[in-house]
């Protein structure tokens, strides 16, 4: 169970409140909202840049992104403001971010251009306030700039593969504590004599998994939230679809997409459970702690496997003649120790395989159904004889110039390549942030630069080194002087 909890904290998405007490609160359609913020009073500060930093999915507008706007406030001319917005659908999510933009600058002094720096699902609502702006209302949009970090613009996959997700996880808590039951239940000789080890890994993961199942549910509800749905990749809202055909080309507009490196999930999951604003600005970098845990917890299950099949080949080495109780008990531990190396080599698989399927789940990896063949040539021989088949030892999936490319001896005049059925194989499709691909986070109609956030993923990326780098060349207005911030 202590295996399984761990998995939970791993796979589980990063869900916190947003809807908490701060000044310049508001109520829009039942909804209970708050800019959170520098005073937004009349100022002289012509040289100041308004930032609305703008959360994700289920982020807190405050805690996002703290530590880099606090950061690039007191080095910078620019004044933050944090919208929280409703997590019912994109449209009532921008109406609210909206809102509040125009609230927030009613009444200043005039400023250079505001712009909006968002994280993930922000980068969303961003692209839908000019939508409500510009085309619903007919006004010029508050915002002239948009910076985006891992947002999904061409939508996620993740949210059409979530109960997948937990139906993979429940897989691995029953495979994970397979192999330790059955072991402890064939180490109690009463025990192992009038039960079935395997019966009761069965059971116990019956009990144990549907409940943390349950559990981690709750966790992913966020993801099935209609304004979550409506960037579903397979099924986007007719809302979503809108807003990928606008372009407005007179926003500035910049994506900066993480890439980060394998194995991504686990890297991911170090920063949902050390928030990136729990360490100071711009640190949150290392990320490999989990992949150490998962590395010996992934070791420990293949040495159980290999344990137990090396006490199969003592036992097997064994001769008894024909004493039958040495033949009797040499059954009874070949079947026992048969039984825990298999329980322990499902779980070794499964670990070996959850990075891949992770990806599989967020778009960034697939399998295919490859049809596989072993290359088959044909040649003359020294003493001019055709010789019509000449198996080589090499697989191959297409034909003649695959098999001859495999630096075979040039006599070969044909090869092709023999079928030997299908098998499936796992393909690495893109790069991504462990939770959007890179096609998607880059999916910005409009977008004028690309940005690459190397070995970032999607939470680091609100708060690491590439944060920095980032948001320095976004003030000093290498991306468009709409962006630019004098410094203090």
């Amino acid at each position: 169970m202590k295996i399984y909890l761990i998995l939970l904290s791993l796979i589980c998405v990063n869900i916190r409140s947003f809807s908490q007490p701060g000044s310049g609160s508001m109520n829009i359609n039942g909804n209970s909202l708050t800019g959170y913020g520098s005073p937004s009073g009349p100022t002289n500060v012509a040289d100041d840049r308004r930032v609305f930093w703008i959360h994700g999915l289920g982020g807190d507008p405050l805690t996002t992104w703290n530590k880099a706007a606090a950061e690039y406030q007191s080095t910078h001319r620019i004044r933050n403001t944090f919208p929280a917005y409703t997590q019912t659908g994109l449209k009532g999510g921008a109406q609210n971010v909206l809102e509040i933009m125009n609230q927030t600058l009613k009444g200043t002094s005039p400023t250079k251009e505001p712009i909006a720096v968002c994280h993930s699902q922000g980068g969303v609502v961003a692209r839908a306030v000019l939508y409500e702006s510009e085309v619903v209302l007919k006004e010029q949009s508050p915002i002239r700039g948009i910076a985006t970090f891992d947002s999904p613009h061409g939508g996620a996959l993740i949210i059409d593969n979530i109960d997948n997700i937990l139906q993979m996880v429940e897989e691995g808590c029953s495979k994970l504590i397979e192999g330790p039951v059955v072991e402890f239940v064939q180490s109690k000789f009463l025990l192992d004599l009038f039960v079935n080890a395997e019966d009761i890994a069965r059971k116990v993961g019956g009990l144990a998994c549907p409940v943390a199942e349950k559990a981690l549910g709750i966790a992913f509800k966020e993801l099935k939230s209609p304004i979550g749905k409506d960037y579903s990749h397979t099924n986007p809202s007719e809302y979503f679809s809108k807003l990928g055909h606008l372009t407005f080309p007179h926003i500035s507009k910049v994506a900066f997409a993480g890439y980060e490196e394998e194995p991504v999930l686990f890297r991911q999951m170090f920063w949902l459970l050390n928030s990136p604003e729990s360490v100071p600005a711009f640190t949150a970098n290392e990320d490999h702690e989990f992949v150490d845990k998962f590395n010996t917890l992934t070791n420990t299950y293949y040495s159980k496997y290999k344990s137990k099949i090396a006490r199969i080949e003592i036992y097997n080495n064994i001769a008894c003649s024909l004493h039958p109780f040495c033949l009797i008990d040499k059954i009874i531990k070949t079947n026992k120790f048969r039984r825990e190396a298999n329980a322990y080599l499902n779980g070794y698989n499964w670990l070996t395989t959850l990075n891949q399927n992770w990806k599989v789940m967020i778009g960034a990896g697939e399998y295919r159904n490859t049809e596989i063949g072993e290359c088959s040539c044909s040649q003359y021989t020294y003493d001019g004889n055709f010789v019509t088949e000449y198996f080589i030892d090499g697989i191959c999936n297409s034909g003649f110039d695959e098999c001859r490319s495999n630096s075979y001896p040039e006599n070969f005049i044909y090869c092709d390549c023999k079928s030997l059925g299908h098998q499936i194989f796992y393909y690495d499709i893109e790069p991504s942030d462990a939770v959007v691909p890179v096609s998607s986070q880059y999916a910005f109609p409009g977008v004028e630069h690309k940005v690459k956030l190397d070995k970032s993923n999607h939470q680091q990326c609100r708060n690491d080194r590439n944060t920095k780098e980032a948001l320095d060349n976004l003030f000093l207005g290498n991306y468009g002087l709409t962006f630019e911030a004098k410094r203090r």
